[in-house]
């Protein structure tokens, strides 16, 4: 069964994304949205005309623009968060910056800029990734998972934690979730 919005076929090169969503539904789903990187012909398929500036920038274009953006943020947390905006808006763009710059990236998306930014969970908090199952309300399980979108075959890991204890900084609440998703 595919997805809501797209479904992962396999290709000859690889896997292929057949993207049923189209306008402002593909801008706002991340691991859809390449923003001014889509081409003015894909634009015009996927319903996305007059809704991004008419100049195609290409991903190398955007990489440069986030890392400068990135390096200056002042502050570890401020990084942190810059980064949090950019995975919920465009996951491709977020992880070739990942990739990029992994050694200098690393320290801030995990240990130790993840223990702080857990801490301050409630103050930068802008969309959440991930399923919260409630102990309290165990017959909401099998309707959690079936809300929150990708279908079985489309779900590689499940990481399951009660937030007690992680990174050695005891229960962090609801606030842990960032290193199941990290």
């Amino acid at each position: 069964m595919p997805t809501r919005d797209y479904e992962v076929l396999p290709g000859s090169h690889g896997a292929r994304i057949a993207i049923r969503a189209r306008g402002s539904d593909i801008l706002r789903h991340p691991r859809l949205n390449r923003g001014t990187a889509f081409t003015h012909e894909e634009r015009a398929r996927l319903g996305l005309v007059g809704l991004l500036p008419s100049r195609v920038t290409p991903l190398e274009a955007q990489l440069t623009r986030a890392y400068g953006r990135f390096r200056n943020a002042t502050t570890p947390l401020a990084k942190f968060s810059y980064l949090q905006g950019l995975r919920e808006r465009n996951t491709v763009l977020f992880y070739r910056l990942l990739s990029d710059h992994l050694d200098e990236i690393m320290p801030i998306v995990y240990t130790p800029t993840i223990g702080e930014a857990i801490k301050e969970f409630s103050l930068w908090y802008q969309q959440m990734k991930g399923i919260f199952l409630s102990i309290d309300r165990p017959d909401l399980i099998e309707d959690s998972l079936r809300d929150y979108g990708p279908d079985p075959e489309n779900i590689d890991v499940l990481i399951v934690t009660d937030s007690e204890g992680i990174l050695g900084i005891g229960d962090q609440g609801v606030g842990g979730i960032q290193i199941a998703i990290g």
